[in-house]
Formats: C-alpha cells, sequence, structure tokens
C-alpha cells in the first residue's frame, strides 16, 4: 500500500487498509527498523509523517511480486481464463459483502488481473 499511496500519512495507510492506528504504528515501526519503509515530515504539517519505500523495500516488493505470480500461476494452471475471472469476481463479490481489506491491494482494480500480481 506504501507504494501505491506514497507520500501520504501513516495515518491515511492505516485506514485504507483498515489498521487500528496503535497497530500502524507497531507495523511501521518493524519496516522502518528492517529498513524497508523511512518516515518524512509532511511538507506543510509538522505533526504528520510521510511514508515513502527506501531501495531495499521496492526490490523486497519487486521479488515479492514475483513469488506471488508464480504462485498465481502455479494455482490456476489448468483453468481457463474465464474460470480465472469469474474466480476472481467471485472473490471480489467475498472481499466487498465481508468488507475484508478492499484497500489492500490497490493494484488490483477488478476482477480479470489474473496473472497480474500487482
Amino acid at each position: 500500500m506504501v507504494d501505491a499511496a506514497e507520500g501520504q500519512s501513516q495515518q491515511a495507510i492505516g485506514e485504507a487498509i483498515g489498521a487500528p492506528a496503535s497497530r500502524m504504528v507497531a507495523l511501521v515501526d518493524e519496516l522502518e527498523q528492517r529498513g524497508l519503509v523511512e518516515r518524512r515530515p509532511h511538507p506543510s504539517d509538522r505533526r504528520i509523517r510521510t511514508l515513502y519505500l527506501t531501495g531495499e523495500g521496492r526490490k523486497l516488493l519487486t521479488r515479492g511480486r514475483k513469488v506471488a505470480s508464480e504462485h498465481e500461476e502455479d494455482l490456476l494452471r489448468g483453468m481457463s481464463q474465464s474460470d480465472r475471472e469469474r474466480l476472481a469476481a467471485l472473490l471480489q463479490k467475498l472481499v466487498e459483502q465481508q468488507g475484508i481489506g478492499s484497500g489492500v491491494h490497490p493494484g488490483l482494480s477488478g476482477p480479470t488481473h489474473s496473472g497480474d500480481a500487482r
């Protein structure tokens, strides 16, 4: 989410993924300690910290996307494109009905991204 919303506040990103503020602070602390994200001061409000991926964070994200894409291909092997699209649509419906982290994967805006591990 930081990649898709780089420069947004920690609070805004936490709200987008449905993370309570206390959990978001702990999560960002850990990511920062691992050198994957950095907090920067907001340009006009010094009380707000904005989030950015580091070079190391970008490398790990690229690697994770590759692994996810390979895993998705393994899971869906043998399924037709129409079956893949139907599965994605059903999963999207489940997310919407249950209100589960709909903003967690902002690169996946619709049900037709099978094979696209954004």
